[in-house]
């Protein structure tokens, strides 16, 4: 199916999943990761959108790199996305440890603060994924 679908590249598969991962992190829920969900999901589909007619697998090389920036989308995603909610463990370690430094931050300050840091990493890992198209050929 994913193959048919001529407009889905592989770096825009990794960025989709990323967009929605990292949507889902700010509002606290929880996909899987990488064993549930990357690796028997979006890698696949991605690396089908690599294949040409007739072949089977990528290159070991090709499918290394792909393996790759597919965990990445969704340390990206987690990382980055998780910040946005007030109430998360990553939030809750940077206010207090700016606290004990002498800052007076809220939990809904460093939220808000982490939207910019949310934007800009979803436009680099977009540069990413198409700088990953072209050098595995999956530009259409």
């Amino acid at each position: 199916m994913i193959q048919k679908a001529t407009s889905l590249t592989a770096g825009r598969i990794l960025w989709l999943y990323q967009l929605v991962r990292q949507s889902a992190a700010a509002m606290s829920l929880k996909l899987g990761g990488h064993p549930q969900f990357v690796r028997p999901l979006i890698y696949p589909m991605a690396e089908g959108s690599l294949l040409k007619e007739g072949q089977t697998e990528l290159p070991e090389k090709d499918s290394e790199i792909l393996k790759g920036a597919a965990s990445a989308s969704d340390n990206y995603a987690n990382f980055f996305g998780q910040m946005l909610f007030p109430a998360s463990a990553g939030v809750a370690l940077v206010v207090g440890t700016m606290n004990e430094a002498g800052y007076n931050v809220t939990l809904s300050q460093i939220a808000l603060w982490s939207v910019p840091v949310f934007i800009i990493a979803l436009v680099l890992s977009a540069i990413q994924f198409a700088l990953l198209d072209k050098k595995l050929g999956g530009h259409k």
